[in-house]
């Protein structure tokens, strides 16, 4: 079917990753167990399937594949899903092959992405924040990617959704009719023969933000300035937040304009 759209979890090429790394981090055996347990065999005839699908994206029972994941090795110490994201790491940032596909680091950042809400370390969420914007990813799931890692609503250790459309969602989605009078259902897919939207702008300005980022305090219940510590205002009142993200506070209006030039980096998510 190639890719519906350019969202993440939207394409043959991101199912066939998650297909592979079900298979490498013990899930496709995890489902065969439990399947036999209940005498569900591939002889079996498919009316019978008791339905289980352990896997990183969409399980159908998302506190078990968790709790797997998160399950450290009795020999290693190391959890599953750990593991596997080291093994991914490795590759993505060292000696790539000649012909690298799907990206390494694609594959690496999706891993990340299995909206599961399991724990990350924060190494590897900076490991993901590096490498999503050189990867191939189309232009709405570095934009997912951009929210789901920076800013005051990025990953939290809760399932994350990353809002991919069902089918009939997409069918019925309104798209450009081509010169020849053509609605076309699918878009190029990340890695494929046609290429996407450009994206230069795009990763430019979310990598401009990620820089910013970095400047801006952990501390949420502190003046956002720079060179300001201040809990409450002058007037002994609650720090004022700023009006569009909802997320930064000021203890004065001076402090917020002095912030601003760096602040309006990440006050909005890139568009």
């Amino acid at each position: 079917m190639g890719a519906t759209c350019y969202r993440l979890f939207d394409s043959d090429h991101d199912f066939d990753i998650i297909g592979d790394l079900d298979g490498e981090v013990g899930l496709y055996k995890l489902q065969t167990d439990a399947e036999a347990a209940v005498g569900f065999t591939e002889d079996s005839d498919l009316k019978d399937d008791p339905g289980f699908r352990y896997t990183l994206y969409c399980p159908s029972d998302l506190q078990l594949v968790r709790k797997f994941l998160e399950t450290p090795s009795a020999e290693t110490g190391v959890t599953p899903l750990d593991a596997l994201l080291a093994k991914k790491k490795a590759i993505a940032f060292g000696q790539r092959l000649e012909i690298d596909y799907p990206d390494s680091g694609y594959i690496f950042v999706l891993l990340g992405a299995m909206t599961l809400g399991c724990k990350l370390s924060p190494e590897t969420l900076e490991d993901m924040r590096e490498m999503f914007t050189r990867s191939g990813f189309m232009p709405d799931a570095l934009r997912e990617l951009d929210a789901a890692l920076n800013g005051p609503k990025a990953y939290n250790g809760t399932p994350y959704d990353f809002g991919a459309l069902g089918f009939d969602e997409l069918a019925n989605k309104p798209r450009p009719v081509s010169a020849g009078g053509f609605v076309m259902l699918n878009v190029p897919s990340p890695g494929g023969l046609f290429a996407g939207p450009d994206t230069t702008q795009l990763i430019a300005k979310i990598k401009a933000r990620m820089s910013a980022y970095k400047l801006e305090k952990e501390d949420r219940e502190v003046c956002g300035a720079a060179e300001c510590e201040a809990t409450k205002t002058k007037a002994d009142g609650d720090l004022l937040m700023c009006s569009k993200c909802k997320d930064r506070k000021y203890c004065s209006k001076d402090c917020q304009v002095g912030h601003w030039n760096s602040h309006k980096q990440v006050c909005v998510k890139a568009t």
